[in-house]
């Protein structure tokens, strides 16, 4: 995803559209939580993914996504919780399981590295 402001306004309000024809459209407040969590907008990208996550609790991008915005919130067991939900839904996922123990070992909560990527589930 590009961080343009001009691509970010416009993939956000193509978002903001498409949930005005279909408030139901679960995956769309996934990735709206995800494209403002991209720009920054933090509280606004958490209440987008909780709303997805009221609709859907089975989406591993959400929950992921959730758990970058708890971080960078420096929410420590608000993340380990969103990150062990996404694990449930992929149990196999040694990686996964590796970065939730290095949460609970980290001093500081910033200084652990992962990404997010565009929800799948979309496409």
């Amino acid at each position: 995803e590009s961080k343009d402001p001009q691509f970010m306004d416009k993939a956000l309000a193509s978002v903001k559209h498409e949930l005005s024809l279909n408030p139901y459209f679960t995956s769309e407040y996934a990735y709206q939580g995800y494209l403002l969590l991209t720009a920054g907008k933090l509280s606004e990208a958490e209440q987008s993914v909780k709303q997805s996550l009221i609709f859907d609790r089975q989406q591993f991008s959400a929950w992921m996504t959730l758990g970058k915005v708890y971080q960078l919130q420096g929410k420590r067991s608000q993340m380990v919780y969103a990150l062990e939900q996404a694990h449930s839904l992929n149990s196999g996922s040694k990686q996964l399981k590796q970065l939730i123990a290095q949460i609970r070992a980290a001093q500081d909560i910033a200084a652990v590295q992962f990404d997010v990527t565009v929800p799948v589930n979309l496409f």
